[in-house]
């Protein structure tokens, strides 16, 4: 076939980053939001930080956290802030990957993303073995070790992440012919059948959006497309079809008042709950769920709930406005790197973080039905807030590295 040697070749935004980019800037954008004079001295790659996704990740981070004690600190009467400690521990987890992400450079995920993939499969089997497989509420999605609980589907949509950023930049100029796309497609169904397994339904649609949008991005032909969405359309169907577990959360998603009692509980709960914030919300620690505790998984897979109750529509605007400008920076460094690879990657990073963050939403409104997401950085787990604070430090050291890149040039 030839492997076309495009490594120096820049994705011009195209089709669908470009679209995204027009929406966000108009001229050119400065890498680097406070620039005085050049200098020949590079500044150390820990000053490089972009201030606007630091400050993005901290208020989500902050918000988070109170809406997780909120709602779980009448949940557990004997140790009301025995939830509020175990979040604190795992955002100082986070923290640490934070700023061991700082350090490595963006090269190694391009020359890893090939043993990266093969170990997250090799972690998503061993969940199904018994006696390292831990099952919490009915579903088998954890790897027990020395006493800690691991999610390897987090790791997944990270090793998934740089295989495909890996995968397309070497290949953007023959991603129109079918045999380009068919080995992405193949390790995403490998995944997905894994996934199936525990089942994790959730992270299989996360993990087809993005290799959807990441197709998008690198210009593959709509046909093929609509094909690969068709396919999953389909998968996502007889999932539903063969689960009487998810067909009932479908029927109470389309009369969730009729099925209160039974399936459509969790939504109408979620709904009720978001009704009463109004503008400003009812206060935190005085939301309807924070006196009688009614709402199922409220401190991870129903976080958008209590914060809307709580925070009003003036709060979860701004935990909007977090990832919105989250996307933002993102672009910027979509727009200005040089290399093809830093681009994808940086792009479909964020999606690992934003995509869920939309479908986590989407299900707390009732646009979805119902399915357990947590929002990123804001939901209570220990393994989402560790990779999602992981994740935030690959892409500020992608801009740390491409603010260098053009200060040498500008130098």
């Amino acid at each position: 076939m030839g492997r076309a040697e495009d490594r120096g070749q820049v994705l011009d935004c195209q089709p669908f980053a470009r679209a995204c980019c027009t929406c966000f800037y108009q001229g050119e954008v400065s890498m680097v939001t406070e620039h005085t004079t050049a200098t020949t001295e590079p500044r150390p790659i820990l000053l490089q930080l972009d201030m606007v996704m630091f400050t993005a990740m901290l208020g989500l981070l902050s918000l988070g956290t109170l809406a997780v004690y909120s709602a779980t600190s009448k949940a557990f009467v004997e140790s009301p802030t025995e939830s509020l400690t175990n979040h604190l521990e795992h955002i100082a987890v986070g923290a640490i990957a934070f700023i061991v992400a700082l350090f490595i450079p963006v090269r190694f995920w391009e020359k890893s993303s090939k043993f990266l993939l093969p170990l997250s499969a090799i972690l998503l089997l061993l969940v199904l073995v018994p006696q390292i497989g831990d099952i919490k509420n009915g579903a088998r999605r954890w790897l027990k070790v020395f006493g800690f609980s691991f999610q390897p589907s987090e790791f997944a949509k990270f090793a998934f992440a740089c295989y495909l950023a890996s995968y397309l930049s070497k290949r953007l100029t023959i991603l129109k012919d079918l045999i380009a796309i068919v080995p992405a497609t193949f390790v995403f169904a490998i995944i997905a059948i894994s996934l199936y397994e525990q089942p994790d339904a959730g992270t299989i649609m996360i993990l087809g959006g993005i290799l959807v949008l990441s197709l998008i991005v690198g210009g593959a032909r709509i046909g093929f497309l609509g094909a690969i969405f068709l396919l999953l359309m389909v998968g996502l169907l007889c999932m539903i079809w063969f689960s009487p577990e998810r067909f009932g959360r479908v029927v109470g998603w389309l009369i969730p008042w009729a099925t209160r009692q039974g399936e459509g509980y969790h939504l109408f709960s979620s709904q009720l709950t978001i009704s009463r914030g109004g503008l400003l919300g009812t206060g935190l620690g005085m939301g309807m769920d924070h006196a009688l505790n009614f709402l199922p998984l409220a401190e991870s897979d129903f976080i958008f709930a209590v914060a809307s109750e709580e925070l009003g529509v003036i709060g979860i605007s701004v935990i909007a406005l977090f990832y919105i400008a989250i996307l933002y920076r993102v672009l910027t460094i979509v727009k200005t790197a040089q290399d093809t690879f830093y681009q994808l990657l940086a792009f479909i990073l964020s999606m690992t973080i934003l995509l869920p963050a939309v479908l986590h939403m989407f299900v707390s409104v009732g646009i979805m039905p119902t399915k357990g997401l947590v929002l990123p950085m804001v939901s209570y787990g220990g393994t989402a807030t560790v990779f999602s604070m992981f994740t935030m430090g690959v892409l500020q050291r992608l801009y740390s590295e491409v603010s260098l890149q053009r200060e040498g040039e500008n130098g």
